[in-house]
């Protein structure tokens, strides 16, 4: 969040500028004019088919200083688009044209983890978009501004109208300014001219300073990893290697958002300019741009496992499952079919290939069990040909897809690995103990012989087997890239020195590669008593123990949040985070987002505004704002069904004061648009929910709007996924709901 927070800090920033005031509500063409001024820019407006656009919504042309817009639509739309150029302005130096796909007036700025958006997000155009786009939604509608709006009691539909902005861009900054607890950042962006100074320590900068690869770095837990691969780029970037030709690959969005902010602090401008993302994003990104190779459309659909399991029960009558057939639920094993056949792309199995390897197992005549083993992977095998077929027909991808298919790609056309090597003669691999195989092989691809390829990893910390990573990869670096050199860090920057030697002492006995940590030196010193092992008799007990010692933490002068307590299951920390609430403990644990009574209360409003039978009412009917006894809520059930009349039209006349006041709030929203317009609409409205829990400034308070917000981003991803010919969009995000608590 911290980027983010820099964005909307600075955008606040300028806007303070250009109105010269605190923020107020005015309209939104108002304000992008006289920043318009304040920047020195002009303005022209033309025809969508003026060639200056290029097909773009608007184009920033910074040398001419101006912008070109399309003139033909709405004036809010012209608005945010026009904020959206001047974020490019102010943030960036690109001067490029801006489609629908690049200008989005409700920006998520973190993605959940699946789906299109999660995968695509990160790579520097769509990092640049992001950027400008929630740059312009807070410089439009600072988040101060809406949360005095919310105060003051100003609907949404206000809102919008009095600052010439459409209402679901309202509804989406409201959720971030009222559910968000962002501190304001005191950090800005960096300027682009950035003198690179990196302190590193011998072992790092031997690392971070070799000629040429191919080089994998041993780096244990708290050595400095990213420190040193930051320093790699510096090193690079200082001896002339331009910042787009350096190709950095992460395991997980959030290392490749750190990696990014710790380059940019350092940097400057140029670390926007890097290819810095995961794996699957840059499989995307090669499939996007050579995909027609393969057969496949310009913008092949992401399929997260949810729509692919969908997909698949579209076409179930083409499955013929016999082995796998569940009369009671026909899809119960579709979950297992896709992950087996993920683990086989993972793989860079084919189907051909991985029905051959069916086919030679063998079972002792008489072992049932083995036989009824082998009939279902025989079906697995069968499903996973016809699903490549589904695939391809229907233009779309599965995640295995994005590597699988990009080294199928790069193997098969070899002008096009010729181009992508050319163009990313550096290639740097984070955490590359954590990668899947496929993943190793795309490397390889692009690297060739590897001169350019550097890499970081510890077999110590492969803890992603479960996921198909391959923590062979690490050891088979040198049979891959012939001549390939290792080097190791030796500092421990993270925990005190019993911590390492306690650390050590386990991971000596462990037969990886690399530098013992027993012979790491801690850089943060000794400490007396820094390791100690409890026992407890229960967990009620531990519990007690664990409180106490937070208490004597907190008298020594550590605040609670600095402190964490770390347990191995979801279900030990749901349990241990009651435990220490009762003991009076305040905890920050947000746990599964659908145990929690803030997002079953939402869903059952839901049900209750959608689908007619009303089973929603009775945990609605406990809300205070609702207050009604069993006997009201079985008379109005009752009612309802005798008299055939569906809900929530059934509160209505109902006698139950409390129910008529629940029938105003939700008539309007039933069944009228997405289910993220019910949620904010209902939130954001005259209902009290939200207004009750905004005065609540307690950690259980906090802990609720973040349930919320996590809903709300929940239901947005699925709205902007919606088919436009969705008949109830909003029970459709129910059964979405259904769909993944199955999953679960």
């Amino acid at each position: 969040m911290a980027g983010w927070a820099a964005i909307r800090h600075l955008a606040d920033q300028r806007r303070r500028e250009v109105t010269g005031t605190e923020p107020t509500l005015e309209r939104a063409d108002r304000i992008v004019q006289s920043a318009l001024g304040h920047a020195g820019l002009w303005v022209t407006g033309t025809s969508p088919g003026d060639p200056a656009l290029a097909g773009a919504l608007a184009l920033l042309d910074r040398e001419a200083q101006g912008i070109i817009y399309n003139a033909d639509l709405p004036p809010e739309t012209i608005a945010f688009n026009l904020a959206h150029e001047l974020a490019h302005w102010w943030l960036h130096d690109e001067s490029e044209g801006c489609g629908t796909e690049d200008i989005v007036a409700d920006p998520i700025a973190e993605p959940l983890p699946y789906g299109e958006s999660y995968v695509s997000g990160y790579s520097p155009v769509q990092k640049r978009e992001t950027e400008a786009n929630i740059f312009a939604a807070a410089f439009l509608l600072p988040a101060p501004l809406l949360r005095d709006c919310f105060g003051q009691g100003m609907m949404p539909d206000r809102i919008a109208s009095e600052a010439g902005l459409s209402e679901g861009m309202v509804l989406a900054q409201l959720a971030d300014a009222l559910l968000l607890d962002v501190a304001e950042s005191p950090l800005l962006l960096p300027p682009a001219e950035v003198t690179l100074v990196f302190d590193l320590d011998p072992s790092q900068r031997a690392a971070a300073e070799v000629n040429q690869g191919p080089v994998l770095v041993v780096a244990g837990p708290g050595t400095g990893k990213t420190r040193t691969l930051v320093g790699r780029i510096l090193f690079l970037l200082q001896n002339g290697t331009p910042p787009e030709r350096i190709l950095a690959l992460t395991f997980s969005n959030k290392a490749a958002n750190e990696m990014r902010e710790r380059l940019a602090a350092v940097a400057g401008d140029p670390a926007r300019r890097l290819w810095i993302g995961t794996f699957h994003a840059f499989g995307l990104e090669l499939l996007r741009r050579f995909g027609d190779r393969l057969g496949l459309p310009p913008r092949p659909a992401l399929l997260d496992p949810l729509d692919a399991i969908a997909l698949l029960e579209r076409h179930f009558a083409d499955l013929n499952l016999r082995a796998l057939e569940y009369l009671h639920n026909p899809s119960y094993p579709f979950r297992d079919i896709l992950s087996a056949i993920s683990r086989a792309k993972d793989e860079l199995i084919t189907p051909e290939q991985f029905d051959a390897l069916v086919r030679q197992m063998h079972s002792q005549p008489g072992d049932e069990k083995a036989e009824r083993a082998a009939a279902r992977l025989r079906e697995v095998a069968g499903v996973y040909a016809k699903w490549r077929a589904i695939l391809q027909m229907e233009g779309k991808l599965d995640f295995g897809d994005l590597i699988m298919r990009a080294v199928e790609l790069l193997r098969n056309h070899p002008n096009v690995k010729e181009q992508v090597r050319a163009e990313y003669p550096q290639i740097l691999v984070d955490e590359y103990q954590d990668i899947n195989r496929a993943s190793a092989l795309l490397v390889k691809e692009v690297a060739g012989e590897g001169k350019g390829i550097w890499a970081v990893g510890d077999l110590r910390q492969a803890i992603y087997g479960f996921r198909g990573a391959a923590p062979a990869n690490v050891t088979q670096f040198a049979q891959d890239f012939p001549g390939a050199r290792e080097l190791t860090l030796d500092i421990n920057y993270r925990s005190r020195s019993p911590i390492v030697k306690m650390f050590g002492h386990a991971a000596d006995s462990m037969s990886t590669p690399g530098a013992s940590p027993s012979e790491w030196e801690s850089m943060r010193g000794p400490q007396e008593d820094a390791v100690v092992y409890a026992e407890a008799e229960n967990e009620s007990a531990q519990a007690a123990g664990i409180a106490d010692s937070i208490r004597d933490f907190q008298a020594s002068g550590i605040p609670l949040r600095d402190q964490a307590v770390l347990c191995r299951t979801n279900t030990q920390a749901e349990k241990m985070a009651a435990l220490l609430e009762e003991r009076g403990v305040p905890v920050v644990y947000l746990g599964d987002l659908f145990s929690r009574p803030e997002a079953r209360d939402m869903l059952a409003l839901l049900s209750l505004a959608c689908e007619g039978h009303g089973q929603g009412l009775l945990r609605v009917a406990r809300k205070p704002e609702y207050a009604a006894t069993l006997d009201e809520v079985t008379a109005v059930l009752d009612r309802a069904k005798s008299l055939g009349i569906p809900f929530p039209r059934a509160l209505a006349g109902c006698g139950v004061s409390a129910f008529e006041e629940l029938h105003a709030h939700l008539d309007p929203l039933a069944y009228r648009g997405n289910a993220f317009a019910f949620f904010t609409r209902y939130l954001f409205g005259p209902a009290r929910y939200l207004r009750d829990l905004m005065v609540d400034e307690t950690i259980h308070a906090r802990q609720s709007r973040l349930a919320i917000h996590q809903l709300l981003l929940l239901a947005r991803e699925h709205a902007q996924r919606l088919s436009p010919g969705e008949e109830n969009p909003q029970r459709a995000f129910l059964d979405h709901v259904r769909r993944l608590l199955a999953a679960q």
